[in-house]
């Protein structure tokens, strides 16, 4: 049976913290302070990589959502009972959205779901939030969402929320060492086959179910995004050169991936708001 954590022992936080280097890019949002993003407070950082905010101005509005790898907890903010998640998916995503709207998301980091709900991420189709992280846990979240005083205390609130709501959970360690493998080798081709599985302890077939099961995705599929994410974020620390070189084989290589993940070019990704008014 899962366990609350001790919040006041750095042992057990230890057991728990996520150490993976996981990027998550959407794109720019070109109104002026239309999208707010702030990380969270030590140690709630370690499981949740950052706390954000979306205003959308009236009109018929979209928002193209690209893979990640990651989970986000959604919660509208003029309806706060219509709190929804998002989990991995690996192809490009288009929200319609009536404005004007307000949303606050929790982005996790990979695999943090672990330690805020018994479900895995795998069988979270077709579940409520509530099914997912608890009825009280989501009503304590509607409840700190629920008082209009401004993004950051809102994100003071849900900081304590969720450092309150934490479970000590075990993962499966072949899995943890199949991720944090391919972080760290994610400029190279990745090996999949049985004698290749066999370093993280198990075969092809077992780690396609855990993957499946607990990030969501297939390996090849959770490989292709964290090079992609990986890849746009040095990108953009460095526009100006020619970083995909070091993750894909070659120029096409580079634009048919980039289509695959985002449905745009690479100039196209970078010149569009991923937030735009479907009647212009």
């Amino acid at each position: 049976m899962a366990k609350k954590i001790d919040m006041k022992s750095t042992s057990n936080i230890s057991l728990v913290r996520n150490d993976f280097i996981d990027y998550s890019y959407q794109g720019q949002v070109s109104g002026a302070g239309q999208y707010l993003c702030v990380a969270p407070a030590y140690p709630l950082d370690r499981w949740v990589q950052c706390f954000w905010q979306l205003t959308v101005p009236s009109g018929q509005y979209a928002y193209r959502s690209i893979p990640d790898n990651n989970v986000d907890i959604i919660f509208p903010l003029k309806n706060l009972e219509q709190n929804l998640f998002v989990v991995p998916f690996c192809e490009p995503e288009i929200f319609e959205i009536d404005g004007p709207a307000v949303f606050f998301g929790v982005r996790l980091r990979v695999l943090a779901q672990q330690w805020l709900s018994k479900v895995p991420v795998g069988e979270w189709q077709g579940e409520s939030t509530s099914d997912v992280l608890g009825g009280d846990t989501i009503d304590r979240l509607v409840e700190a969402l629920a008082i209009d005083d401004g993004f950051s205390k809102k994100c003071g609130r849900i900081n304590e929320v969720l450092l309150s709501s934490l479970l000590y959970r075990g993962v499966d360690r072949r899995l943890t060492h199949f991720v944090r493998y391919v972080h760290q080798n994610v400029t190279e081709k990745i090996e999949l086959s049985d004698r290749h599985c066999s370093d993280f302890g198990l075969s092809a077939r077992h780690l396609r179910r855990l993957c499946q099961l607990y990030l969501g995705l297939s390996p090849r599929d959770f490989t292709r995004v964290q090079r992609f994410q990986t890849m746009l974020h040095f990108t953009n620390d460095k526009p100006s050169t020619n970083i995909w070189s070091q993750f894909y084989y070659d120029q096409p290589h580079h634009i048919r991936e980039f289509r695959r993940l985002t449905g745009l070019t690479p100039t196209e990704f970078a010149n569009l708001s991923v937030l735009y008014n479907q009647a212009k």
